[in-house]
């Protein structure tokens, strides 16, 4: 269970809302993969991630990294807060896998997605020193 900064009391079956609203049943909302939190955390934005994700690569099987930024912003998440790494290498190829992030605060959810990856993963991960989320060559979200 986990206590709010407000020092609410502890439920089973919930969990503070840092937004003021008070609690909500956590579970429901991994259940439903409710919407983007922004000023949510990692792990609670996570389900949510992965579902949008799913249903981009349900849509379109050779998704590239435009199409899961496009499709994170259309179901809210925070494009300033996103990297990508390039589509292409640095030689004209197109990369095996891709990887995307979006920053909340202190942590970072992460999706990769190619051949090489064994398809979609995610996960949630501690910001690096740098303030963002991916290590090594990343593309502007300029559009």
């Amino acid at each position: 269970m986990h206590r709010g900064s407000s020092g609410g009391d502890d439920r089973s079956g919930a969990a503070y809302d840092g937004d003021g609203l008070g609690f909500r049943d956590a579970d429901a909302d991994r259940e439903r993969g409710a919407g983007a939190r922004p000023r949510g955390t990692a792990e609670q934005n996570l389900p949510y991630f992965d579902k949008v994700n799913q249903a981009t690569i349900a849509a379109k099987p050779a998704a590239q990294g435009r199409d899961f930024i496009d499709a994170l912003v259309a179901a809210g998440f925070t494009k300033s807060d996103m990297q990508v790494t390039p589509d292409m290498t640095t030689i004209g190829l197109k990369a095996a896998s891709i990887q995307f992030s979006v920053r909340f605060g202190a942590g970072c959810v992460i999706g990769q997605y190619g051949p090489d990856s064994g398809g979609y993963t995610s996960l949630t991960s501690p910001t690096l020193a740098t303030g963002g989320c991916l290590i090594g060559q990343t593309r502007p979200i300029d559009w």
